[in-house]
């Protein structure tokens, strides 16, 4: 052992790996950036479910027997078609100013198979723009409700049933919010995930 001058300390090689890992780790996209929620939020069925069960409890808890319960839950019920009527509206304007007329991709065999099943059969598929595609969902979406609105407030006119009212109320809510359109065209959010179009509901089972 002889005494020499006196050196700078150098650091352990363990020790400059590790740092160098960590340089590397807090440098890749994965580990800046956190996991964000997805658009839906909470689940719709989940949302959906609870809504209609708190309004049925509350008809229930109501004395139906005073002469102002009738025509209170009625225009309870005529308040919440005005409102799908009136977001309808809005998404109509929307899409027209909007006016997109990007062509959107054939359906294929696994994301949709029986649209790419009648394409097939039809021959060529015929190109289909954002704009036209959104007002063909309106429309099919404006329809159902249409049809299944006159259908609950029929059978509560004939069987006299008083809880459907609320419960279809609440529940029509929650799906006009959680509807694609509504979540695009009046939300503002982007058209990925569940709302790209086509639009589903969730991962295709032939995907």
């Amino acid at each position: 052992w002889q005494c020499g001058a006196v050196l700078a300390s150098q650091p352990d090689t363990d020790e400059l790996d590790d740092a160098d890992d960590a340089t590397d780790y807090a440098s890749t996209p994965t580990a800046a950036a956190a996991p964000t929620m997805p658009a839906g939020g909470m689940s719709k069925m989940v949302v959906s479910f609870a809504c209609s069960t708190i309004a049925s409890r509350i008809v229930k808890k109501c004395d139906q027997t005073s002469p102002k319960f009738l025509p209170r839950l009625r225009l309870a019920f005529y308040a919440a078609v005005a409102v799908r009527l009136l977001v309808e509206m809005l998404v109509e304007m929307r899409i027209r100013a909007a006016d997109d007329q990007t062509i959107l991709p054939s359906p294929s065999a696994t994301t949709d198979p029986i649209g790419a099943l009648l394409s097939g059969l039809r021959g060529k598929a015929t190109e289909k723009t954002v704009q036209t595609y959104d007002t063909e969902q309106l429309r099919s979406w404006r329809k159902s409700y249409r049809l299944g609105t006159a259908f609950v407030f029929f059978m509560h006119l004939w069987r006299k049933w008083t809880q459907i009212l609320a419960y279809t109320a609440a529940s029509n809510l929650v799906d006009t919010f959680y509807h694609p359109l509504v979540q695009v065209h009046l939300l503002r959010r982007p058209a990925v995930g569940t709302l790209k179009r086509p639009f589903s509901a969730g991962p295709s089972p032939f995907a």
